[in-house]
């Protein structure tokens, strides 16, 4: 046998073995997840803090609103930089045009390239601090709701619902909380945290 076919059929059988290896391991899992549901246990109960802020009302009107920061964002830089570019072939700035060699004109249009790339940056960074704000605003409204679900169930511990393996769910407070938040903010408004300008540096002495 050639050595292509060789290589062809030692490429078979493993996919094949494969295969056989990844349905055993999916019935496997099926089956051990079923057994590992168990019975109720007393006090331990269940939260998803992802869940509750992309389920509740509050969370998908907050999402749609930054994801309109984002369209907006991405939006101004590719003007930006489809104009900065623009700028550069027009002036024929190419990389390997050494710096000290460039026209004013041309050092102005490097500049003003650079400044997109940073304003890009920056909007990047404010939109992430957009983001972490609104979470924690929800977080905030939802810890009251989920102090209530917690006495109301009996809880005695809270796990995060993502960690959780496997087990019987049957004390997830996590609907009840999105209830209870939905029933109490429907909205939230997102201003995007910009950042704060960078203080102009002091006159030198002499200067003033």
């Amino acid at each position: 046998m050639c050595k292509n076919s060789s290589d062809t059929y030692r490429f078979l059988i493993l996919a094949a073995t494969l295969a056989v290896a990844n349905g055993a391991s999916a019935q496997t899992t099926g089956g051990a997840t079923a057994s590992l549901e168990g019975p109720v246990v007393a006090g331990v109960c269940y939260l998803s803090r992802e869940a509750v802020f992309s389920n509740a009302a509050a969370g998908k009107d907050a999402g749609v609103q930054l994801q309109k920061l984002v369209t907006d964002a991405q939006a101004e830089i590719e003007r930006d930089k489809s104009r900065a570019e623009a700028e550069l072939i027009r002036l024929g700035v190419r990389g390997s045009i050494s710096a000290d060699k460039f026209t004013p004109e041309q050092s102005k249009a490097v500049q003003d390239a650079q400044a997109v790339q940073q304003h890009a940056s920056q909007r990047s960074r404010e939109i992430e601090a957009t983001r972490a704000s609104v979470l924690e605003r929800i977080s905030t409204a939802a810890q009251p709701l989920t102090a209530e679900a917690y006495q109301r169930h009996g809880c005695g511990v809270l796990l995060d619902r993502g960690m959780v393996l496997a087990g019987n769910m049957s004390h997830d407070l996590t609907a009840d909380v999105v209830k209870a938040l939905d029933a109490r903010v429907k909205s939230i408004p997102v201003t995007l945290q910009r950042e704060s300008a960078t203080p102009a540096a002091p006159p030198a002495p002499g200067k003033r």
